[in-house]
């Protein structure tokens, strides 16, 4: 495999998150930042974080990592833009004599380590390669080439690539799903996103759910056919022979039946909110 190093711009200001700092957001118990960082180091490539100067939680959220692949850097002139993360990147980059830079934007909670290697595997050593969704959709994470590094350090302004991008050829490169444009910047994103998460998990443990609670009716039913045989009761028309079991089923205990289903897969959807926020 090529030398692919990897640039996590970090440095930004998440003005769209009104007072709250998308990076700091919990996801899979730890906040994003720390949690695509691991995630970028999973790959085995050298990674390079830029931080801003004045959110040292942030740099907080690293602590403790220490991964000899792992640079820290930050950026004094953040507030100028994502092109001031680009520079550092890309001159860091040139001084390891790198094959290319590979921009890994840092609020895409999706994206993961199998994702990240399928392009460098396919990294050409030539090629500008930019992920997108399923549907051709442009996103990231991007590679960049070594003969770009010089333009990568002098960009300017707010722009991130996109004019570099416009300017030479780029190879798409479709991920999965929306994972390469699931980004998250503000906070009804997020709130869109953990509810996706807990529906996905809803959908997916609902059969077993709806077993479970079958199981506990007829648990239920039998319990009550034995209290009313040792009390004499005779089943009337009005109770329903279940198909499968043959108990006698009451109305009653069906009703129960719906309020524990409805209950179990609750409780999976707010587990799931849980797994994405906590």
């Amino acid at each position: 495999m090529s030398s692919v190093l990897i640039l996590i711009p970090a440095a930004g200001a998440s003005a769209r998150m009104r007072g709250r700092d998308k990076l700091l957001e919990r996801v899979r118990g730890r906040p994003l930042l720390r949690d695509r960082t691991e995630m970028a180091l999973d790959t085995g490539c050298q990674v390079l974080v830029t931080l801003p100067p004045d959110r040292p939680r942030r740099a907080a959220a690293l602590s403790g990592l220490d991964n000899p692949r792992l640079t820290r850097l930050t950026v004094p002139d953040a507030q100028s833009g994502m092109s001031a993360s680009l520079r550092r990147g890309a001159q860091w980059a040139a001084n390891k004599e790198a094959d290319a830079l590979m921009i890994l934007l840092p609020d895409l909670p999706d994206l993961t380590a199998d994702d990240i290697n399928v392009m460098l595997q396919a990294y050409d050593l030539k090629s500008i390669i930019r992920a997108t969704s399923k549907d051709g959709i442009p996103g990231h994470p991007v590679i960049f080439p070594a003969r770009l590094f010089g333009t990568l350090s002098a960009l300017s302004g707010d722009q991130g690539a996109r004019d570099i991008l416009r300017a030479h050829p780029v190879t798409s490169m479709a991920l999965p799903g929306t994972r390469a444009t699931t980004d998250l910047d503000t906070p009804e994103d997020w709130k869109a996103w953990r509810l996706a998460g807990a529906l996905a998990l809803a959908l997916l443990v609902s059969p077993l759910v709806l077993t479970a609670a079958a199981a506990i009716r007829d648990d239920m039913a039998a319990s009550r056919l034995r209290e009313d045989a040792v009390a004499g009761i005779v089943p009337t028309r009005n109770q329903i022979t279940h198909p499968n079991t043959g108990f006698v089923v009451m109305p009653r205990l069906l009703r129960q039946t719906r309020c524990i289903t409805s209950y179990l897969i609750t409780r999976a959807s707010c587990h799931c909110g849980a797994w994405r926020t906590t």
